[in-house]
């Protein structure tokens, strides 16, 4: 029947102490639920504490094994440099080299202070002079290139500064050459339209130089100048002619073709562009008065002495405004691009601003004709021109692996942004073995060739031979700036990428080292890569993923290393320590402590891992060319 309204009220009560008490339980069982995660995480943390407290005096006990170790390899490779460098003092002294030692600052200066004495009054002059002064510059790059081997940047910096001076003195020589052929320039052939021509060098030179004069100081129409014999074509629009002084003066175009990048520039600023095939410089410049001859004196106008002749700025701002200025027709500049550098198929051409930067702004019509290796493009200025690209082209990395061929070499293969790069390495330097292609032939195959007749591989430095292949176009050596244009990567900390490269060149004779598609991920003081026994130096495919369990990952911290359980095919990374494996001081005691092999393999790993004389060239060879080529940073 109907429930009376005390029983409503009783059965309410009970509702009431019921959810009371499920209440209460909940809040007990709460309780001891936080007690127990409180009393795990005490726990957990005193386990922590005493994990990092072991890790620490294991760390601490490793690291004067590892410096003894350390120390061992850094005398022996002295040696063994030394013993070099004696061999090529003696090379240089029997060939009675005159260059200045670059070493010596001294020396350079002695050599400066000299050549800027010395007085050129010919281009042919100027041009051997030139010729003589990029010798000390290929001194100076290969002690930059050792002083970037072993991460001295201001030894490097001091070698650059004096080549951008060494350099710029090459072209205050070609500017003495011209203000002394525009006093003269009686001398040269004139035809009977009252113009001159003439081009210094050939073709196949790195420094060639052309020059068109009009000697009439009116008439000036539209002209195409042909340097046939150093393939530089001009087409100079009339408007030209509007910026000499009245418009009115006698007007020349000197041309300037250097094969390597000639523009002098502040240290400071490196540039996000990178100049390949050389630079081109157009000059529109003032011709003096010609001679006069009064009876038997020969009257010439003698400029001042700190400018000999003066260079005209086209377009004229002063007369024009700016350059895009519809008074401002564009000249068209045609030069050859040499056989050893490789060109985009749609290259872009760039000058260089008053703001020490590569500029493209009103360069257009840019053609590139691969069989006759020109370049021709039109400009609304006369300025200094080059093909540039991004110094990031060839970045990022997608992959790269080591690998053992025998107990003298390691092969390196390497997957750019544009070109998979095959290397060779071995205690003499680094070798290029791919791709096989025309612009790179030269650093490829030597003239040498071995008892079968076999072309034998060009062989430098690290160093060396990937500034080779940047003044190819590729540019394999990043700088930290590089990583701003490459979205989800970031510069791993030096601590890290240094123990990673020095450690994983110690055993680079005995295991495959290959890259992992996790690194980029981590944090910026952690490293991953994978590695593989391969004492037989077979061939295996890094990136097979059936072999996926036959690599080991080892991560790089700042202070030391250890194996993880990380797998490529597993995301996100697993960093966890592998099971039974622990962090040590070097990768070195890793394999020592955590891999074990039978008698046989242990005497192959023994011998191939020792840093003697025997291998620490090697070694030195491949820890370079990682730490060049930054691979944990941009893979």
């Amino acid at each position: 029947g109907k429930k009376s309204k005390k029983q409503l009220e009783e059965e309410l009560a009970r509702q009431a102490e019921e959810q009371r008490k499920q209440e209460e339980a909940a809040r007990q069982k709460k309780a001891e639920e936080d007690l127990r995660r409180e009393q795990e995480e005490r726990v957990r943390r005193e386990r922590g504490a005493k994990v990092r407290a072991e890790e620490g005096e294991r760390l601490e006990a490793e690291n004067q094994r590892v410096e003894q170790r350390k120390n061992e390899r850094k005398a022996n490779l002295e040696y063994e440099q030394g013993k070099i460098e004696a061999k090529r003092e003696w090379q240089k002294f029997i060939e009675c080299n005159s260059r200045p030692n670059v070493a010596l600052e001294s020396d350079l200066n002695t050599y400066l202070s000299t050549s800027r004495a010395e007085v050129l009054t010919g281009f042919d002059q100027a041009i051997a002079f030139s010729q003589y002064a990029e010798r000390v510059v290929e001194d100076l790059m290969d002690l930059a290139s050792t002083a970037r081997e072993e991460g001295d940047e201001p030894r490097q910096e001091w070698c650059m500064e004096y080549m951008d001076e060494i350099r710029g003195m090459e072209i205050e020589k070609i500017d003495d050459a011209t203000a002394h052929m525009l006093q003269h320039i009686e001398t040269l052939k004139v035809t009977t339209k009252q113009e001159v021509q003439e081009t210094w060098g050939s073709s196949h030179d790195s420094i060639k130089i052309g020059f068109w004069g009009h000697l009439q100081n009116k008439g000036f129409r539209a002209k195409v100048i042909a340097h046939d014999k150093i393939h530089v074509n001009l087409e100079l629009p009339k408007s030209v002619a509007t910026s000499a002084p009245g418009g009115s003066c006698c007007i020349g175009v000197r041309s300037v073709y250097t094969g390597y990048d000639s523009v002098p520039r502040s240290r400071k600023k490196t540039g996000a562009k990178l100049a390949v095939g050389g630079t081109m410089r157009v000059d529109l410049v003032l011709i003096p008065p010609v001679t006069k001859q009064v009876k038997q004196w020969t009257l010439r106008q003698i400029p001042p002495k700190e400018a000999p002749f003066t260079k005209l700025a086209y377009p004229n701002q002063d007369k024009h405004g700016d350059a895009t200025s519809t008074l401002n027709l564009p000249c068209k500049v045609e030069y050859k691009i040499p056989a050893d550098v490789i060109v985009q198929k749609e290259p872009k051409v760039s000058w260089w601003s008053e703001n020490e930067e590569w500029s493209n702004a009103d360069v257009f019509e840019i053609q590139w004709e691969e069989d006759s290796r020109r370049v021709s493009f039109f400009c609304q200025r006369l300025a200094t021109y080059a093909i540039t690209q991004d110094k990031w082209l060839d970045l990022p990395y997608k992959w790269w692996n080591l690998r053992p061929v025998s107990e003298t070499q390691v092969a390196f293969s390497i997957q750019a942004a544009r070109f998979e790069m095959q290397f060779m390495i071995d205690e003499n330097g680094l070798s290029l073995r791919g791709p096989d292609l025309p612009e790179l032939q030269h650093l490829i195959r030597s003239d040498a060739v071995d008892d079968e007749g076999t072309a034998l591989p060009v062989i430098m430095s690290p160093a060396r031979l990937l500034h080779k292949l940047r003044d190819c176009g590729i540019n394999l050596m990043p700088d930290d700036n590089d990583i701003e244009h490459l979205p989800g990567y970031q510069l791993k900390s030096f601590e890290t990428e240094a123990r990673a490269f020095s450690d994983l060149s110690e055993i680079a004779l005995a295991f495959d080292v290959t890259s992992s598609k996790h690194n980029k991920k981590l944090e910026a003081d952690r490293a991953l890569v994978r590695i593989r026994e391969n004492f037989q130096c077979a061939e295996f495919d890094p990136l097979d993923p059936e072999s996926e369990t036959d690599y080991r990952s080892v991560m790089f911290y700042t202070d030391k290393c250890c194996f993880v359980d990380s797998m490529e095919s597993v995301y996100p990374c697993n960093e966890n320590v592998r099971e039974n494996c622990e962090t040590h001081a070097s990768f070195f005691l890793c394999l020592k402590q955590e891999m074990k092999f039978d008698e046989a393999k242990q005497d192959v790993f023994e011998r191939r891992t020792d840093v003697s004389h025997q291998n620490v060239r090697l070694f030195e060879s491949v820890r370079q060319t990682m730490a060049l080529m930054r691979l944990l940073s941009f893979t």
